[in-house]
């Protein structure tokens, strides 16, 4: 983590904190090109680790809107992940999942975030893999905890 934060530091971001071994990493930034920043970030992790290492960004206000878009606020922690999509898909890219059959498992998506309830946990889970095959977009999932650490530390800058 201590090379991801000098990588990003090098890149112009500030305020540099990164969230346990997992790639996350809260930071300011003066571009304010998201697509821009996720290139010029991605090229410079490519450089530094020799792979593609696809950047998703939130800012400080979609990680609020997403904690208070969760439509399954009494879902355990650890039985709610976020995917985290690089853009909105396109319409009707999920029409082709039946939800329904894989109750108890259910999804919302709102925007470029899918939230998942998996209520027999993740490693049972089958809906996931269905959803990664149908949406276009990249993205990265997080679980809950994950989700609100990072909201407290954007909302600590």
């Amino acid at each position: 983590m201590a090379e991801l934060r000098t990588l990003m530091a090098d890149a112009g971001a500030t305020a540099v904190q990164t969230y346990i071994q997992s790639g996350n990493v809260v930071f300011d930034h003066e571009e304010t090109g998201e697509a821009a920043l996720s290139a010029d970030l991605e090229t410079r992790l490519q450089a530094a680790f020799g792979f593609e290492i696809p950047v998703i960004l939130r800012r400080a206000d979609e990680w609020g809107a997403l904690v208070a878009g969760n439509p399954f606020p009494h879902a355990e922690h650890d039985r709610l992940l976020v995917s985290l999509l690089r853009e909105d898909p396109p319409a009707g890219a999920l029409g082709a999942i039946d939800g329904a059959s894989f109750a108890p498992e259910e999804f919302v998506l709102s925007g470029r975030d899918v939230y998942l309830h998996l209520p027999d946990g993740f490693g049972r889970a089958k809906l996931p893999n269905a959803l990664a095959r149908t949406l276009p977009a990249s993205g990265t999932a997080r679980n809950w905890r994950t989700v609100l650490a990072l909201l407290d530390m954007a909302r600590s800058r």
